[in-house]
Formats: C-alpha cells, structure tokens, sequence
C-alpha cells in the first residue's frame, strides 16, 4: 500500500497546497485513491453530501464552493460535465477518472486536465493511467496509457506468451502492489495470479493492444466479467442466483452495451421448469431482488424455450441478444415517471421538473428506477438516460422520441 499511495501522489502532484475530494463510496477501491495520497502529503480532503456529488451541475457547484483543485469523477458523471453549458469549475486542475470505460474526451474548452485511470482491485486500485487531455489521436476512444513506475506491464497470448506491439492479447500486471490471492478461493487464485519470468503477475481478463506511443487500448473483457457503472459483476453469479428459484430450469444472463462497449443494463433469459411460465417473471425478480444487489437484479427477463449454444456447448450470449423481444409500449407521460421517482426516492410531492439526483438520487437509485420504469411501464432505459435526463420531462420527451 505505501508503494502505491507514494507513485501515485507523485502523479498527481500531491501536496500541502492541494485539496482534494472525498466522492465514491467508501466500499469503492477508488477511496484509496482519493482519501490516502493527500492526506499522507498534507493535503486537505472534503468530503461531498449524497446531493453533491450526484447532479453534474451541483457537482460543479460544490467543486467551485470549496475550491477544490483536483477531484475523482466516474465516468457518465464526467462525460455529463463536459456536456455542462458554461461549467465552471473553480479552482479544479486536475480531474481523475475510472472504474469503467470513459467514452469521450474533454471539449476543447474545458478547464480542467483529466486522467483516465484504469486498475483492478488486485493491484490496489490504479496501475495504468493516460492523460487524455493531451492525448492527439480522437479517432480512438481514449486508451488507459502507462502504468505507475513500480507497475510491470505486459500483452500475452492465451499460452501466456509476449505479443507483438499493437497485437491484441490479455494485460498481465506485476510489481510490489499485486495482491496474493482471494481468500478462500485456491482454485481462482491459481487461475488469476500467476508467475511471469519469476515474478508474481495478475492475469486481468482484459484484452488490450499496445499503440504505437507505448500506451495501451482497452479493447474488451476475455470473460463473462461486466463493469456496470463503475460495479463488477460477475454474469455466472446472476445466473446461479435465478437457478435457485424453483420454476427455473436454465438462466443466462447477458449485458447489453453502448457504442462505446460499456454494459448498460443486465437482461435474463429463462428456460422455465414444465407448467411455469413468463408469468412467474416478477416472482423471479423479487427472488433475486433479496439475494442480490439491486445493480446485480437484471432489468429484463425474458422466456426461452431453449438457450441458444455455440458449437463448442456454451450459452451463446450474443444469439440471445439477438433473439430479445422487444414489444413496443406507448412513451410514458411525465407523470408516470414522477411516481416511479417518488418510489424510488421515498419522497413525496415531486413534479414533472424534478431532477432526480437533487432529491436524493445516485447511480445505485438510478439501476432501481430503471428496473422499476421496466417493471411498471414495460420501458427499457438505462441508467444512463437517467444521467442524461434527470427529470420526468425530460426523459419522458427522449422516450417518446425514440418510439416515434
């Protein structure tokens, strides 16, 4: 841990006359990142309210308040400051962000330089970071760069082998600040911590390629593994969770995504037990509503009579994608979502011009209201329309553009 607090408070020039931000959650490895590096070189931390920190306009607000001079801000929060009319931000001069991937680059103007930062947790938290404020190629989403001084990087075939520069292949991590294991888990370990030329390395399951400048590209995962607005999620946890309601025989569980390849919502495919139907759809979702986090409860489900498989057995993920019924449902009226807020929020009196992130909501409350948008209404959303459009009216207006 002090090998990576002191690398990266190096990187971002931490230092007494800093004051940083407290924003993620606590349980999020970012907080590493946000808490130990400043207040270890003297700086000072604030700390944002659940409001603050959740409405891009509110969060600029609260950075310009405090004069805060650099700042964690997760991706879909950061792509909706960029969008801010006039943002002004203060005293803000650097901005960091992760935890998944960032699908645009700062506006010409915008007065803050950022850096993506890309790390799992079984190397602390970040390992590899670019500054896409500087960086010239915008034809490519933005790539996650270097990794820290102490941080050994490598692309590697699946026999584990080095790849040739701009070769895709699986990044491999090591140095001091990799982890040794998961903890009653021999069998994972063994499969994810590996040694390389005599050092203890992390196999991350993401397939990336070395650009021509050194600094790597993300290209997608190797494995069932999503990041849903900043949240692993495991697919093969969702599915053995709906197993083990009684009229399902067979789940699979996939994530849809957006232009730039994030997960944007969970979707289920049930092959029912004999005499069960799709009528039992909502008894499954409060099934898997108490066993798993509300990110995890997938926002579709939909009946399969049989899962689609790929020539070698395996559930064809990409075939059920492709097979999902979309029946088509009239927009909502603002006030219908005003009900669906009001649930979500535990308040009362709202209007059609309430943002949902100034009345208590965050990005957790966003994948339940869309859950419940598809529950009630029959809707498919994301939370990040949620981002985009915060309030009844608005995304009341960008649905019934869409079915038009």
């Amino acid at each position: 841990m002090d090998v990576y607090v002191a690398a990266y408070a190096r990187l971002v020039g931490a230092s007494p006359r800093e004051r940083g931000a407290q924003l993620g959650s606590p349980g999020f490895d970012v907080t590493i990142d946000e808490l130990w590096p400043f207040l270890s070189t003297g700086a000072s931390v604030h700390i944002a309210s659940d409001t603050d920190r959740s409405a891009p306009r509110a969060l600029a607000d609260w950075l310009r308040a405090h004069r805060i001079t650099q700042t964690y801000i997760p991706p879909l929060l950061l792509e909706s400051v960029f969008h801010l009319d006039g943002a002004d931000l203060g005293d803000v001069r650097l901005i960091r962000t992760g935890g998944e991937r960032l699908a645009a680059y700062p506006p010409p103007d915008f007065p803050s330089r950022v850096l993506n930062e890309y790390g799992p947790t079984e190397t602390v938290a970040g390992a590899v970071f670019c500054d896409v404020s500087a960086w010239p190629d915008r034809t490519i989403l933005p790539p996650i760069g270097k990794p820290l001084p102490h941080i050994r990087a490598s692309v590697r075939d699946p026999e584990g082998e080095p790849v040739t520069p701009g070769t895709p292949g699986e990044l491999y991590l090591g140095g001091p600040t990799v982890g040794i294991g998961y903890l009653g888990d021999d069998a994972r370990t063994a499969r994810k911590f590996v040694e390389v030329d005599g050092e203890r390395c992390f196999r991350t399951g993401d397939l990336v390629r070395e650009l021509p400048s050194g600094d790597l590209e993300f290209l997608r995962r190797l494995d069932d593994q999503v990041q849903l607005l900043g949240k692993r999620v495991e697919l093969g946890e969702v599915e053995s969770a709906a197993a083990t309601h009684p009229a399902v025989r067979r789940a699979a569980v996939t994530a849809p995504t957006d232009d730039a390849g994030r997960a944007e919502r969970l979707v289920c495919f049930v092959e029912w037990h004999p005499r069960h139907t799709d009528a039992h759809a909502a008894a499954l979702r409060t099934h898997l509503s108490a066993l798993l986090p509300a990110y995890m409860v997938p926002t579709e489900i939909h009946t399969a009579d049989r899962l689609p498989t790929t020539p070698s057995g395996k559930i064809d993920r990409r075939a059920l994608l492709r097979s999902r019924r979309r029946p088509p449902h009239p927009a909502p009226t603002p006030q219908a979502l005003v009900q669906v807020w009001e649930h979500v929020l535990g308040v009362t009196g709202l209007t059609v011009h309430s943002d949902f992130f100034l009345h208590g909501g965050d990005s957790t409350r966003a994948v339940t209201a869309v859950t419940e948008i598809g529950r009630r209404l029959g809707l498919h959303v994301t939370a990040r329309d949620v981002f985009v459009h915060p309030t009844p009216a608005e995304l009341a207006k960008r649905l019934t553009e869409e079915t038009r």
